[in-house]
């Protein structure tokens, strides 16, 4: 289910997950899926890294199943690691947090900048889809980055601030939740951790736009 593609290299072996009440269920294609209880379920990735401000351009590709209503749940987080994020010198860099809210995809890089669709979309709606949210290029603004959905680019706009991306340096990641990072849920108090079903989730430190052909065939 997780694979982690750093440039053109990638991490084939376990990348120090520690991982609780996930239950592996059937999959998109008779493979094993991640099934997500959102409160009771974590992915948290102990390791630091792979985002670096200013260096790689980041991509976020994964398959999601969902019927989940009404709520903001997290996809996949990297974010800070000490610190409280309630004090006044909180988040002098970004972080990078996918976000599904009411079945809408949104990219956070700051409480007040995030990256949505311009029309509303449904992904809650029982069946499996494809998210992918990719930089175009290193430090790039993030009302220049890339969403497509079932592999077929959408229309994105940034309602408040647009600022390019500098990622907070020695973050962890996780899926489903904030994992080992600071106390993101004080900062974004309404969001849930995630509750349904992930499938081949990949990290690209390049964008992911010319790699979406075998994403998509793969999954016929």
């Amino acid at each position: 289910m997780l694979t982690i593609a750093i440039a053109f290299g990638s991490h084939v072996e376990q990348y120090d997950a520690q991982v609780a009440n996930i239950e592996l269920v059937h999959g998109r294609r008779g493979l094993l899926a991640a099934k997500f209880n959102g409160n009771e379920s974590r992915f948290g990735i102990y390791s630091t890294g792979p985002h670096a401000g200013g260096t790689i351009p980041i991509s976020y590709n994964v398959w999601v199943r969902t019927s989940a209503q009404n709520r903001e749940m997290v996809l996949v987080h990297y974010g800070e690691v000490w610190g409280d994020l309630t004090n006044e010198n909180r988040l002098e860099k970004d972080f990078h947090t996918l976000t599904l809210d009411d079945g809408n995809p949104k990219l956070y890089i700051d409480v007040d900048a995030y990256l949505i669709p311009r029309e509303l979309l449904s992904l809650n709606d029982g069946e499996w889809h494809h998210i992918s949210v990719s930089m175009k290029k290193k430090s790039c603004l993030l009302s220049d980055v890339e969403m497509y959905i079932d592999g077929k680019p959408v229309q994105t706009y940034t309602p408040q601030n647009d600022k390019h991306i500098f990622h907070v340096t020695g973050g962890k990641m996780s899926l489903g939740g904030f994992g080992y990072s600071s106390n993101y849920e004080d900062i974004f108090p309404n969001m849930e951790p995630y509750e349904g079903l992930m499938d081949e989730f990949i990290l690209f430190g390049r964008p992911s736009a010319n790699d979406l052909h075998w994403m998509m065939v793969a999954s016929l």
